[in-house]
């Protein structure tokens, strides 16, 4: 890989997001342009829905992402279908 790559870079790319950093090269560059911006704070969204589904747990989905439980409901509640969540925590590298 180039210096300044990584694995989520790629797998950013991939998915249709801008890497964190652009390309030296300028045809790569051009690609990347094309692509669309990463989202403010999707891992930690993604993180929320998918570990309440998991766990079912609202005060311990609350402490592991520092909000309060009516953060949680309002943002996080019933976003994921169970099959999804199990597909999720079996990603792996």
């Amino acid at each position: 890989m180039p210096v300044g790559s990584s694995i989520f870079d790629s797998a950013r790319k991939a998915s249709g997001f801008k890497p964190s950093h652009l390309s030296d090269d300028p045809a790569e560059r051009t690609v990347e342009s094309k692509l669309r911006d990463w989202p403010q704070n999707c891992i930690r969204h993604s993180f929320g829905s998918y570990f309440l589904e998991r766990t079912r747990d609202v005060a311990a989905t609350a402490l592991a992402m520092g909000n309060t439980p009516a953060v949680v409901m309002r943002h996080y509640h019933q976003l994921v279908d169970p099959d999804d969540a199990n597909a999720f925590w079996s990603i792996s590298p």
